[in-house]
């Protein structure tokens, strides 16, 4: 069995940056978790029902799921 050489050089998967068609879906689940009570946009401990903490990337709006609800 011969050995396998390393590869020339290292490639990195680079994702092609979000359409208006991702930012559109981005926009209308946010609204949907905030229209549910799943949203949290303030500081502090999550509210009941809530899953989802709203906060400033960079300027850019950022969801992060904190917790599931299993109703």
């Amino acid at each position: 069995m011969t050995a396998r050489k390393p590869p020339e050089k290292s490639r990195k998967a680079r994702r092609p940056p979000a359409g208006p068609a991702a930012d559109a879906e981005a926009s209308a689940y946010a609204e949907s978790l905030r229209r549910h009570g799943q949203l949290h946009e303030g500081q502090g401990p999550l509210p009941p029902g809530a899953t989802h903490v709203a906060s400033k990337n960079g300027g850019k709006p950022t969801l992060k799921r904190k917790r599931f609800s299993a109703l």
